[in-house]
């Protein structure tokens, strides 16, 4: 695929050059381009049918690495969804795609990398407060985005504030769903993964051990074959506490006449 790349007005409150892009191997993008362009031009950047058509155009750019054009889509797909639809579900999914691309886009920044991160820990947060406050705090999407906050949060550091995070989903998830259920299992060793990160191999090790072994039940059920996270957490921990062997010096014997 080839992309001719072009100047975007990122933080701007119009579309003042829109893409120039050339989809040489994928026509169904193309397609998706001109489309955009239509509507664009018929509709405005902020009605809704533009929008849709905008986000997986978005998706696509990130996807190919575009991804300051991918950010100011979403930007602008942000800023008019916020006016139309602030608690739709689709809003806060494009608030937490735009997180996960500034956290990609921080690994490049330098010296911008903390202010980037800051940013997409604001737009996070955002979406867990408001879906805790419309769904719930054990609902699937609410969880997710708490585990993608604490990735952040364990980029900038903060462990503890990611600590407290999954262990408020962790008990309201072992009172409301049970303590062996799979959305449980998974924070269990998610706050496994964070001891892991911190250089705590103590906690890590408990967490991860008791989510693979209350895992075992559900594995064992659906007959299921795959690698299990907890089970390849708690292999490198323990790797990772075993007493290093110290290289034997070989001592020459000596020929004695």
């Amino acid at each position: 695929m080839i992309i001719k790349r072009t100047e975007y007005a990122v933080g701007q409150n119009e579309w003042t050059n829109p893409p120039e892009i050339v989809w040489a191997v994928d026509p169904e993008m193309a397609q998706d381009e001109r489309t955009l362009r239509r509507r664009y031009t018929m509709l405005g950047p902020e009605h809704l049918h533009t929008i849709a058509e905008a986000i997986p155009f978005a998706a696509g750019l990130n996807f190919e690495g575009e991804n300051d054009a991918a950010e100011f889509l979403y930007r602008r797909c942000l800023r008019a969804l916020e006016v139309w639809h602030s608690d739709d579900p689709q809003t806060l999914k494009l608030r937490l795609t735009l997180a996960k691309l500034l956290r990609k886009k921080a690994r490049y920044a330098g010296t911008n990398r903390n202010a980037i991160l800051r940013e997409a820990v604001a737009h996070n947060r955002k979406v867990v407060e408001d879906s805790r406050r419309l769904l719930g705090l054990v609902d699937i999407d609410t969880a997710t985005a708490i585990e993608f906050l604490v990735i952040l949060l364990r980029d900038q550091g903060e462990f503890r504030a990611g600590e407290a995070l999954l262990r408020e989903l962790l008990n309201e998830q072992t009172s409301l769903l049970g303590a062996d259920d799979p959305d449980t299992l998974q924070t269990t060793r998610l706050l496994g993964d964070l001891f892991f990160g911190e250089g705590n191999d103590i906690a890590a090790r408990e967490h991860y051990e008791l989510a693979y072994e209350r895992g075992k039940v559900w594995r064992n059920e659906y007959h299921s074959h795959r690698p299990d996270p907890a089970k390849e957490g708690l292999d490198a921990v323990i790797a990772r506490m075993a007493p290093k062997k110290t290289a034997k010096r070989k001592v020459a014997k000596k020929n004695h006449a």
